[in-house]
């Protein structure tokens, strides 16, 4: 008969089916801890200057005639 944290009937222990979750919500609230100071950070942006450029679009007829001629 297995007694409240005592041995079985073969003297062993008796098993532990437990998860021990610990140490996954100390690595959750680390995560979240870093998380919530990144963020107010990552709202302010990075300023990036693009080149500027002269093209201009093409219209659909040209595409066409230009995509037959290499066919």
């Amino acid at each position: 008969m297995l007694g409240l944290g005592g041995l079985n009937s073969q003297g062993d222990m008796p098993l532990n089916a437990d998860v021990n979750v610990t140490s996954l919500v100390d690595v959750a609230f680390v995560l979240l801890i870093i998380f919530m100071i990144a963020a107010p950070i990552m709202q302010g942006g990075v300023d990036v200057e693009l080149p500027k450029v002269a093209a201009r679009p093409l219209n659909s007829k040209s595409w066409r005639t230009r995509w037959r001629r290499l066919q």
